[in-house]
């Protein structure tokens, strides 16, 4: 009996093992498995946040002439941080490019300067983590 019980003891200890990994692939890459970060300047032209609907996300043109759709913080953060992204506002953001599972991309802003109010505002440390979710158990301070 007691090689099964080793067996097993091990089994668990290898699966616990792959889950941690995997958390810390998601978090160093947030729904993705590869990530780049970018630097992008424009206007905003759309916002769309709403409490209680998780993170929001507004719509920048650059001045190339693209737009890009990036993901932003929820609506109570924002407030929080008395932090305020209307359309029309010129900003310079920090992005990182995820590519998800599926091949598909997402827009996760790291930091933002609104050059209109001249307001800044980080939104993940330099391990993706969002900062309005704090450090450790909830405990922590937003930066």
């Amino acid at each position: 009996m007691q090689p099964l019980v080793r067996s097993i003891r091990w089994i668990a200890i290898a699966l616990l093992v792959g889950w941690v990994d995997q958390a810390q692939a998601l978090q160093s890459a947030p729904a993705g498995r590869e990530r780049q970060v970018i630097r992008l300047k424009g206007k905003v032209t759309n916002v769309e946040v709403a409490f209680g609907r998780g993170p929001g996300r507004f719509t920048l043109d650059m001045e190339d002439g693209e737009k890009e759709e990036i993901r932003l913080a929820p609506a109570r953060y924002l407030v929080q941080k008395g932090f305020n992204l209307r359309a029309g506002d010129r900003i310079e953001v920090e992005v990182a490019k995820v590519l998800g599972p599926d091949d598909s991309t997402a827009m996760v802003a790291l930091k933002i300067k609104n050059l209109t109010t001249d307001q800044t505002l980080r939104l993940r440390d330099d391990q993706m983590r969002p900062v309005w979710r704090g450090r450790g158990r909830g405990r922590g301070r937003d930066r």
